[in-house]
């Protein structure tokens, strides 16, 4: 159905995302409550596992790429390190980039220019097509990819070339 998957500061886990909820939505509970339920019944944990995308992490096999701020204070990092986690010891093709100076959505320049870089490069190989060459857009990032640190263009380029 799907070619290839972009998640970019995504949950993966509903239940952890509810029990984690920042200080700033706590205000918002009744809402959640209304639209879930109590998340921290048998009947509220049932409802979030059966529509978190980690109930059906097996049945992803096509590539996925995952960008995450490591400050996130509204959808932990451990969200998407347990997606990856999984999906890599499937050996499926998951490509991780962890912003380590950012929080949700990515607001620094440089960050945004380096996803965009990657995302490009990664829909090219995945879905076919050209792509500008990546040139300095990583430039004062500060992120790892797929848990190396001060990565290159040139190495996340060979990375998802190994897609083909």
């Amino acid at each position: 159905m799907f070619a290839c998957g972009v998640s970019i500061a995504g949950p993966s886990n509903l239940q952890t995302l509810m029990n984690n909820l920042p200080s700033t939505w706590q205000t918002k509970s009744y809402r959640y409550k209304k639209i879930i339920g109590v998340w921290d019944s048998d009947e509220g944990k049932q409802f979030l596992k059966i529509r978190s995308p980690l109930t059906f992490a097996h049945d992803i096999n096509k590539p996925l790429f995952i960008a995450h701020g490591a400050n996130d204070p509204r959808v932990l990092q451990m969200e998407a390190d347990q997606i990856y986690n999984i999906l890599n010891s499937q050996n499926n093709h998951v490509f991780y980039a962890v912003f380590k100076d950012e929080c949700h959505g990515l607001v620094r320049h440089e960050s945004r220019l380096s996803l965009h870089a990657m995302i490009e490069k990664f829909l090219s190989i995945t879905l076919g097509g050209k792509f500008e060459p990546v040139g300095s857009d990583f430039k004062n990032a500060n992120f790892t990819f797929n848990g190396k640190e001060n990565v290159s263009a040139k190495i996340v380029e060979e990375i998802f070339f190994g897609l083909k």
